[in-house]
């Protein structure tokens, strides 16, 4: 969980220091909020749930169930290429305010093609649980492409060093993958697995072409409401909050994921495996996104110039979405998976969609850009909604611990947010306001974070 977090802590510095060497930033950040979403676009429409399936799958470790999903894995990379070739002149010819798009989103999308070639070691590391050697692996390629990044700014500022970051990232990745690996990639097409990969990636497809939407759409979405630099400092703010979860994230899905797997295919109980490693996830993610959520505003003015301080209420928004996203909807996703039924994360995808749109078209009107924002994370909670409903139908229900969690947060947020507001009025600077308003989280949620950890210890003990 250290790597996770440092290679996170990498990508925000990262950020603050691009915000300052690089001239006109919330307008940088802005065009590349474009490329960034159409190039994630494309993955997701394109994905076939190569790791999914070497991590669920029993034959997942096997070289020729490796060598067929690196197979897939090199001619999807090559397909993404040639398909953002294609379409950037659609999403240059939408976005004429933007400039610069179609070349970015070329080169950009090379990243697919080096990432392709990387080795299927990464998802065995999830699958065995080697979350050290994942996490080495992350960190490394992260300090490749940050090392990039900032030396293409200091030398060059323009939206290309975020280009060259992206690049040298996947480059890094793939070199360190094979260096870390047990085998030898080769081409190979395995039937048998193949027609795994088919059945998974079928829906995996179509819940991730879902997913595009439901996490990519807004900045093309929003681009349309408001300017260049508008979105840039969107774009910085829902970064940040998603940095804050996205440590938490990942070690759901490489250590809370395979562990349901391995309940699952040993006939253990899957209900009670769930509600005893969600639990680590749940205390640490409420403790730093009940802190954005509520002293948001501070944290943006302290970290960034003042252009950017302008989005501290869009962090304090996506705090919610991320929590919801984080400490409700993925674990409870990855169950479904675990039982192999990516359907459900299908259903879930698709009724975030509709919501999405309504909810977005009706706070625009109603509320202006802030009213789409919220709507746009109030979506999360039909998705939600389908996600529970698809863990009561394989025998993981439990909904009211849900609810208590929810208004814990709430509280919290609430709590923090009076603290950071009363400290405000009295003219107090962003730095004192940011450890006032880590106090009460810090307090409630590292309290059981605390609790969390040493009944694992006496657990092992007994063991």
């Amino acid at each position: 969980m250290i790597g996770f977090g440092v290679g996170t802590l990498m990508r925000v510095g990262s950020s603050i220091v691009l915000t300052r060497v690089i001239p006109d930033a919330p307008s940088v950040y802005g065009v590349m909020a474009i490329v960034f979403s159409v190039y994630g676009g494309i993955l997701l429409f394109t994905d076939i749930g190569v790791s999914l399936l070497l991590t669920q799958n029993k034959r997942g470790a096997e070289p020729s169930f490796r060598n067929t999903a690196w197979t897939a894995q090199v001619l999807r990379g090559v397909s993404i290429w040639l398909l953002a070739i294609a379409l950037s002149p659609l999403f240059a010819a939408a976005y004429p305010d933007f400039p610069g798009v179609q070349q970015l989103v070329i080169v950009t999308a090379l990243a697919a093609v080096i990432g392709g070639f990387t080795s299927t070691s990464a998802h065995l590391f999830s699958r065995n649980m080697e979350v050290h050697r994942l996490a080495k692996l992350d960190l490394i390629a992260q300090l490749g492409g940050t090392t990039v990044t900032i030396t293409h700014a200091l030398l060059a500022p323009s939206p290309w060093a975020l280009v060259s970051g992206t690049l040298a990232t996947a480059a890094t990745r793939l070199v360190t993958s094979h260096l870390m690996s047990d085998m030898r990639q080769r081409f190979q097409w395995d039937r048998v697995a193949a027609s795994h990969l088919v059945t998974m990636g079928r829906w995996v497809f179509l819940s991730t072409a879902l997913a595009f939407a439901c996490h990519q759409a807004d900045r093309l979405l929003f681009a349309k409401m408001i300017t260049v630099e508008q979105l840039g400092i969107y774009s910085i703010a829902v970064r940040l909050a998603h940095a804050a979860a996205d440590v938490l994230r990942r070690l759901s899905g490489n250590v809370v994921y395979p562990i349901l797997c391995r309940a699952h295919h040993s006939g253990g109980d899957l209900s009670a495996a769930f509600f005893e490693h969600r639990a680590r996830v749940v205390a640490a993610a409420s403790m730093a996104l009940t802190f954005l959520c509520g002293g948001g505003a501070a944290v943006l003015d302290l970290l960034y110039e003042d252009e950017f301080a302008a989005g501290g209420w869009i962090l304090q928004i996506f705090a919610v979405y991320a929590w919801i996203d984080c400490c409700l909807l993925t674990p409870r996703l990855q169950v479904v998976l675990a039982k192999g039924q990516p359907r459900w994360s299908a259903a879930a995808n698709f009724t975030k969609v509709i919501a999405m749109i309504a909810l977005i078209w009706i706070g625009y009107n109603q509320f202006g850009f802030p009213g789409a924002v919220a709507g746009y994370a109030l979506a999360e909670l039909p998705r939600y909604a389908v996600t529970l409903w698809g863990c009561c139908d394989v025998g993981v229900s439990r909904p009211g611990t849900d609810l208590k969690l929810m208004l814990w947060f709430a509280a919290v947020s609430a709590g923090t947010f009076f603290i950071d507001q009363t400290l405000a009025e009295r003219g107090y600077n962003s730095l004192i306001r940011c450890f006032a308003a880590a106090i009460l989280p810090t307090v409630v949620w590292g309290r059981a974070a605390l609790q969390v950890f040493m009944t694992r210890k006496v657990d092992s003990a007994r063991n």
